[in-house]
């Protein structure tokens, strides 16, 4: 039985001030593969202070006793890095029309409950109430081989949750971010495949 989730809206304004525990979780929740993140506070708060500083930005979060459940981010694709455009200007696609679903996290002892594709439909309705109900949403994925030693056995993608949720894969769309896994000794480069849903 799919559980109710019970979000608190985080805008810029509070975002700040919530870093250190948003970067925590984010690098608890990618520690897991498909991500493999062996992640440190000083990029977080790097990377968590564009939400910060963008007036159009916003991130979902649940708690409980133990802290955050689940959260999400978002945050319109011009303010992202350049990184993050660079496949859609190289194509003469608009990225002013769209707003980037930074992450779906779901604590580990949580998934399977229906709680992702609640959240999914949360930060879609959001985006829309926060006067963007015209934008393309897009998120991107990790893409790993099938035969990566730390795969889990029992692993399920979550393409499942991006197709119901209306999302297409574009293969033609794929950006290179740069970090260490958590079995490797130095950064390595990883390739990003995006999926857009109108």
């Amino acid at each position: 039985m799919t559980m109710p989730i019970d979000t608190h809206l985080i805008t810029r304004r509070s975002i700040a001030e919530q870093i250190e525990e948003l970067g925590q979780f984010r690098i608890a929740i990618f520690r897991d593969w498909p991500y493999l993140y062996d992640g440190n506070m000083p990029y977080e708060r790097d990377y968590l202070s564009r939400y910060a500083r963008c007036e159009s930005s916003f991130v979902l979060v649940g708690r409980d006793a133990h802290g955050i459940r689940y959260a999400c981010t978002a945050i319109p694709l011009k303010h992202e890095l350049p990184q993050f455009q660079q496949s859609f200007l190289e194509r003469q696609i608009p990225v002013d029309n769209k707003f980037y679903l930074g992450e779906i996290m779901v604590r580990r002892e949580l998934r399977g409950q229906g709680m992702g594709r609640l959240l999914m439909n949360k930060a879609l309705s959001t985006i829309a109430e926060l006067n963007h109900p015209s934008a393309e949403v897009v998120l991107a994925t990790v893409i790993r081989p099938s035969t990566h030693p730390l795969k889990p056995a029992d692993y399920n993608a979550s393409d499942h949750l991006w197709t119901k949720s209306g999302f297409a894969r574009r293969d033609d769309l794929v950006m290179t971010l740069d970090w260490k896994d958590i079995d490797q000794e130095r950064e390595t480069t990883k390739e990003m495949v995006y999926w857009l849903r109108k």
